[in-house]
């Protein structure tokens, strides 16, 4: 990264390998939670199994 007079310049080598991406997080706010908690017990476990079941995207 090359910062000259305010100007942030980001410099890409595709041949350099440094770490590999396996993946990016998420985050259940309390807000989510309390609206996750007022659904029926069939459409709350729906969600979650979408979310951290097998078949979801297994966070």
């Amino acid at each position: 990264m090359y910062l000259e007079a305010g100007v942030v310049r980001v410099k890409v080598i595709g041949q350099a390998r440094y770490q590999k991406i396996i993946g990016f997080g998420g985050a259940f706010t309390d807000a989510a939670g309390i609206n996750i908690n007022s659904l029926s017990q069939p459409s709350r476990k729906a969600l979650l199994q979408s979310y951290f079941g097998p078949n979801g995207t297994s966070f």
